[in-house]
């Protein structure tokens, strides 16, 4: 099981009544084009003005939310339609999900307050 598999599974729950959660997350962390490593998330976020957001998620602190539409601004078009494509989801269930639960993810992705290589 990968790290991203694991990390979907505890915030899922073990009842999983949210599959498209893990479908959107494996769907933006792929190797597949319009899928982005965690450095180039994070990059974005900082080139894009959220990098104060980017770094409470990795920092030691609470994470701080970010709106669908800060999403939007971060992922830019080809990457949330290739991410939706993949999930098979709308792009605005792709952006709910992205909003509510990638803090999280990339809270736990960096437990120690660093992105891993």
């Amino acid at each position: 099981m990968s790290v991203i598999d694991t990390i979907v599974q505890q915030l899922a729950g073990p009842d999983a009544t949210r599959p498209w959660l893990g479908l959107t997350i494996r769907a933006l962390f792929s190797n597949e084009p319009g899928g982005l490593a965690l450095r180039e998330l994070v990059a974005r976020m900082q080139a894009g003005g959220l990098g104060d957001i980017a770094q409470s998620w990795i920092g030691k602190g609470p994470a701080r939310p970010i709106t669908t539409e800060q999403v939007r601004k971060i992922l830019g078009a080809e990457t949330l339609a290739a991410v939706a494509g993949r999930a098979g989801l709308t792009e605005n269930d792709v952006l709910a999900e992205l909003s509510e639960h990638l803090p999280a993810v990339v809270h736990r992705l960096t437990p120690d307050g660093v992105i891993p290589g």
